[in-house]
C-alpha cells in the first residue's frame, strides 16, 4: 500500500484541487457547527434560567396566595371558635352547670380579637 506522499503524487492537480476545496470546505461546516452549537448552549441556558425565575416567582406567588387566605380566614376562625364556646356554654347552662368563666371567656374573647387585629 503506497504511503501519503506516493499517493499524493500519483494523484493529479484537478484531483488535488478538489480535496482541498473539500477539506475548506468541512472545516468550515465544522466552525459553523461550532458556532451553532455554543449559540445553542447560551440559549439553552437563557431559557433555563427563565424557567428557574419562573419557577421562584410562582413560589412566591403561591405563597402569597396561601398567607392572604390565612389572614382573610382568620376572623372567620374566631368567630366560629367563639361560637363553639358560646355554644359549649349555653349546653352547660342548660344541663345546670354553673358559668364560672363567664367573665374570663369574655375578656379571652376581647383580647384575642385584638390579637386578631394588631390591636396590643
Amino acid at each position: 500500500m503506497p504511503n501519503t506522499e506516493e499517493y499524493a503524487s500519483l494523484m493529479s492537480e484537478p484531483r488535488k484541487a478538489s480535496l482541498r476545496d473539500q477539506k475548506k470546505h468541512t472545516a468550515s461546516q465544522i466552525s459553523q457547527l461550532s458556532q451553532f452549537s455554543t449559540a445553542s448552549s447560551s440559549v439553552s441556558d437563557s431559557l433555563e434560567q427563565k424557567v428557574k425565575a419562573l419557577s421562584s416567582q410562582r413560589e412566591l406567588l403561591k405563597f402569597r396566595y396561601i398567607w392572604s387566605l390565612d389572614m382573610l380566614n382568620r376572623p372567620k376562625r374566631a368567630i366560629e371558635q367563639d361560637f363553639e364556646v358560646d355554644a359549649s356554654r349555653e349546653k352547660k347552662l342548660r344541663e345546670g352547670e354553673p358559668d364560672d368563666d363567664f367573665f374570663r371567656t369574655s375578656l379571652h374573647g376581647t383580647h384575642r380579637w385584638r390579637e386578631l387585629w394588631g390591636h396590643h
